[in-house]
């Protein structure tokens, strides 16, 4: 018996499930920037390798989320080198995807690698949640500045001269679909420019 059997016969006896088994060790792998075990599990085959691309049953999330939520560049790709592209662009149970994660945590390198793999991972950086807010809205919701100016530079629909004026020292962008303004108490609270956009006299540009 392989070395790969006997641990699977020995997971199936402690937890009875060797698929979910796996699905942990790739997130896990994913989330602390593992890219060599991300490897392993490639080559170990079998439900170890289909776990690259697997989504958790509670959340609908991926090691690629994972990767990015924690800012792991590398890992993300490995994970699209190793066949789990899809993963990269796929949303989960609230329409995040990992393009969402990596711009609400403010890592713009990983934004950077999403948009060079192209294809639907690309296409990723502009997708909108189940609340209709792109990557762009969370970087500007947590005061990544960085993750905004990468975004629009690739192509993110984002109309960088407007400012809330209510902050002057840390403007918030006006995004093409939402504004995120934040109060003196540094709640956030967003608008849809549909329905209560901001007078146009509460709002600067900058040159």
């Amino acid at each position: 018996m392989g070395f790969t059997a006997q641990l699977e016969d020995q997971i199936w006896l402690k937890s009875g499930s060797w698929k979910g088994y796996c699905r942990r060790l790739a997130r896990k792998a994913a989330s602390l920037g593992h890219a060599g075990c991300l490897r392993v599990l490639r080559e170990l085959g079998g439900e170890a390798a289909a776990s690259l691309a697997a989504a958790d049953a509670a959340h609908g999330q991926t090691p690629a989320h994972s990767a990015a939520y924690n800012g792991h560049e590398g890992c993300l790709r490995v994970l699209h080198e190793l066949g789990a592209e899809a993963s990269l662009a796929r949303a989960d149970a609230k329409g995040w995807t990992p393009a969402h994660f990596a711009a609400g945590k403010g890592h713009e390198g990983c934004l950077r690698v999403l948009e060079e793999l192209g294809g639907d991972v690309a296409a990723s950086l502009v997708a909108a949640d189940d609340d209709r807010y792109k990557p762009a809205h969370y970087a500007a919701e947590k005061g990544h500045e960085g993750c905004l100016r990468v975004l629009h530079e690739l192509g993110s629909p984002l109309k960088k001269n407007f400012f809330l004026a209510s902050d002057r020292h840390r403007p918030i962008p006006f995004l093409a679909t939402t504004v995120v303004y934040v109060s003196p108490m540094g709640r956030c609270t967003h608008f849809c420019a549909a329905k209560s956009p901001p007078a146009r006299d509460q709002l600067f540009e900058l040159d």
